[in-house]
């Protein structure tokens, strides 16, 4: 069964988007999209890590939100 997928825009720096052209470009991914979800993946094995590991006020994107 095939993986269903949503569409979302997003928002990106110039530097941001220099940087997910060069992935695409080097050939390592074939679209942004990839590039994307590499990076959501690192940042949620990131969060789960912390998460096992410390309070969730010590998360600094946390606080960064809240305030």
């Amino acid at each position: 069964m095939p993986i269903q997928r949503q569409s979302r825009n997003i928002s990106l720096t110039p530097d941001l988007a220099r940087f997910v052209d060069d992935r695409v470009i080097s050939g390592r991914y074939c679209t942004a999209s990839e590039v994307a979800r590499a990076g959501l993946r690192l940042l949620q094995r990131t969060e789960q890590q912390d998460a096992s590991s410390s309070p969730p006020e010590a998360s600094p994107l946390r606080r960064r939100t809240e305030r």
